[in-house]
């Protein structure tokens, strides 16, 4: 989806062909960020049930109830970190990876190094997505319950919610941009690209 939104094209077997080895790259680092969701979700809900037990067994006492509230706190937090490397590593890393033709371990470090060096940039565009996706969230649900629960397809969703999408897609693109790293073809290159010679 990068190249296309850089590119202004619509192809699916051109885009995979060109960038299979950085493709992969990152369904690695994706895979094992889900691993690490799995297995720190587990780890945190083990001692939540055996602490629920014991309230259950033992009757209510302030250990359990506290424990279960610090491991609540450590759940969000956990969360947030997990969903922050998600968004900098779909948002920044992969479109980065295209740009500069590296794997995605080396996008993700340049990637942390635009965050750090534009935090308050990269705050606000936190923000922003939030409300972006609610905002997408809504009008969803309006679609779906516009088209008799057909718009809650997949591809009808997809296909009529694509300009959100796109947007979406190449927002990131055009931040990176500013900072210098320009994946966009220009949009009269495009146009005389498509146009065939006489």
């Amino acid at each position: 989806s990068v190249d296309n939104v850089a590119s202004g094209r619509f192809d699916v077997a051109r885009p995979w062909r060109e960038h299979a080895d950085r493709a992969w790259s990152y369904f690695g680092w994706s895979f094992g960020l889900s691993l690490v969701t799995f297995f720190g979700v587990l780890l945190l809900l083990v001692p939540v049930v055996l602490l629920g037990i014991a309230l259950f067994t033992h009757g209510p006492s302030p250990g359990p109830i506290l424990g279960i509230v610090a491991i609540g706190i450590v759940f969000i937090v956990f969360g947030i970190g997990v969903n922050l490397f998600q968004l900098v590593l779909h948002d920044f890393a992969a479109p980065l990876q295209l740009a500069l033709d590296v794997p995605c371990g080396r996008a993700i470090g340049v990637a942390w190094t635009f965050v750090r060096a534009n935090l308050v940039t990269f705050i606000a565009y936190v923000v922003l997505k939030i409300i972006f996706a609610i905002i997408v969230w809504v009008i969803s649900i309006f679609v779906g319950c516009f088209t008799c629960c057909i718009g809650f397809l997949p591809v009808i969703s997809h296909t009529l919610l694509q300009p959100f999408y796109y947007f979406e897609r190449a927002w990131s693109l055009c931040l990176l941009r500013q900072a210098g790293y320009d994946i966009i073809t220009p949009l009269p290159l495009l146009v005389a690209s498509s146009i065939p010679a006489i």
